[in-house]
């Protein structure tokens, strides 16, 4: 089940719907429910939702206002792979969670806030969603010098004044 609190622009995800079993509460050990800024991108899409179907609906649904089955939305993502010439190793779960990850952290986004943002436990589960990519790699590696640092002079005694 979802929240939503469009003043703040937030949405509280405390329930998920995997396959055709809604479970009241989120996956994994520790879960707890999590709330999420709302994309500005999606604000008129989602408030036009809550406004005639929410809060008891489902986000995104197809033409005919239901929510999409598992084998339906495989079925969308075959044909898309296809499409696009992508490889079936692509699974649709990496091309969502694990590209949203890696798109934050590569954009700069610290693990600690992709983490919050996609309700994990712990940083270091965020870690194994997120791939750097070798562009930002690179990047990153160019704030090195491999030249000679030099270092800071140290003051002369000169320049101090000794108190007795």
């Amino acid at each position: 089940m979802q929240k939503c609190s469009l003043r703040v622009q937030t949405i509280t995800i405390n329930a998920t719907f995997s396959g055709k079993v809604y479970r009241e509460k989120r996956k994994g050990k520790k879960s707890k429910f999590v709330t999420i800024p709302i994309h500005p991108e999606m604000l008129e899409y989602i408030n036009y939702r809550v406004k005639n179907n929410l809060p008891e609906a489902f986000v995104f649904v197809n033409s005919k206002g239901n929510y999409y089955s598992e084998n339906k939305l495989r079925r969308l993502w075959q044909s898309v792979r296809e499409r696009a010439g992508i490889s079936k190793d692509l699974r649709i779960y990496d091309a969502t969670r694990h590209s949203f990850a890696s798109q934050l952290v590569n954009s700069g986004t610290s693990l600690f806030k992709v983490s919050k943002l996609l309700g994990h436990s712990s940083v270091g589960m965020t870690g194994k969603y997120s791939h750097h990519n070798i562009g930002s790699l690179k990047a990153d590696i160019k704030k090195l010098s491999l030249k000679k640092i030099e270092s800071v002079p140290k003051p002369s005694p000169e320049g101090f004044e000794v108190k007795k």
